[in-house]
């Protein structure tokens, strides 16, 4: 099958970022006098954007948060995200290679539940930004994944892009999604897209139960499988 676009998740994938994420929201946690776990963070809020994390955990353990204080966690949490991440380049080792050649053969996005001035940082200190045609972001949408208008949303900035340059729209089964998480798969596939999955942060197992396509151990395994070694 020839794929017609490519749509990456940022967090986990494109940014080795997550361990990142975990630092930040603990130290926002601590000043409230709690932690969360590593396990509990891959296995239930990897895939959630800042203010979906707090509220969901919020629920969880019955802190009794009002929406103003999980906004006002949520900006902390960025704001020292920012902060640890500086001029930091965060890509995962091999990313920036894989993205090159991709960029040549097709039109590129990113579909993450994150805050787009960290993906934009993030992009900018990698020096690829311009290799990207579209990026949806947690605000971009009203349901994050796993629900599909996420990377629905993705190929619909990408199209318009593409039409710009004359080229013809890509269909969502031409469409290539590389994920992280169980929630990221299941939104990749529910927009009828295929799914490539590296195991970051979750088991093959997760990642397969998902219904990923490919689960794959590294980007050099990625790059192997769509011929991108040279």
């Amino acid at each position: 099958m020839k794929l017609q676009a490519f749509l990456f998740d940022f967090d986990g994938v494109l940014g080795k970022s997550e361990d990142l994420h975990h630092k930040v929201y603990n130290r926002v946690l601590k000043t409230l006098g709690f932690s969360l776990s590593v396990e509990d963070y891959t296995s239930r809020y990897i895939h959630h954007d800042d203010p979906g994390l707090f509220r969901t955990l919020n629920k969880d353990r019955k802190f009794g948060w009002s929406e103003e204080k999980v906004q006002e966690l949520s900006e902390q949490a960025r704001r020292w995200f920012l902060d640890e991440m500086g001029s930091k380049d965060i890509l995962y080792p091999g990313m920036k290679d894989l993205v090159l050649k991709l960029s040549a053969r097709m039109p590129l996005g990113i579909v993450s539940m994150g805050d787009r001035r960290m993906i934009e940082k993030a992009l900018e200190n990698a020096k690829i930004a311009g290799l990207f045609q579209a990026i949806v972001c947690a605000d971009d949408v009203k349901f994050p994944k796993p629900h599909p208008e996420p990377y629905r949303r993705g190929l619909e900035l990408l199209n318009a892009a593409g039409a710009k340059l004359g080229l013809e729209p890509a269909l969502p089964e031409h469409c290539a999604v590389l994920e992280d998480s169980a929630g990221g798969v299941l939104s990749g596939k529910a927009a009828g897209m295929m799914v490539f999955a590296l195991k970051h942060n979750q088991s093959a197992k997760v990642l397969r139960e998902a219904r990923a396509d490919h689960v794959l151990d590294s980007i050099a395994a990625l790059k192997t499988f769509l011929g991108l070694d040279n």
